[in-house]
């Protein structure tokens, strides 16, 4: 069960990263800009973005729990990152549009998630 989980939260990161900037601001660049801008605060189909982080969120998720009755190493740091990318999800960046407001304190939240899941 959790390798399907695992396989359905990878596929809807794929699917967010490339459909995603189709429904985003014209400016937006995959080249010059970040999936956390992608889904940053007010940013048109932000929402798509944030599925493709809760994805992967549950794609690790799914893939350490069954590590833990094994006694893996492994399992607490994937667990760890998995909880941090849904702090990143939930949590997003500054719009790169500068005409849409934000929220510099939920940026703050993102950064201090997205930097979790790089310790993880």
């Amino acid at each position: 069960m959790s390798h399907r989980i695992a396989l359905f939260g990878f596929l809807l990161l794929f699917l967010a990263v490339a459909v995603g900037p189709f429904y985003s601001v014209p400016t937006y660049s995959s080249l010059r800009n970040t999936l956390s801008e992608l889904a940053g605060q007010g940013m048109p189909g932000a929402w798509i973005m944030r599925a493709g982080f809760v994805g992967m969120a549950l794609a690790a998720i799914a893939l350490a729990v069954p590590l833990l009755s094994k006694r893996s190493w492994l399992a607490p740091p994937v667990i760890a990152f998995g909880l941090a990318m849904l702090g990143a999800a939930i949590w997003s960046n500054l719009p790169i549009d500068p005409t849409i407001p934000g929220d510099p304190d939920e940026d703050w939240l993102h950064s201090f998630f997205a930097n979790a899941m790089g310790t993880a």
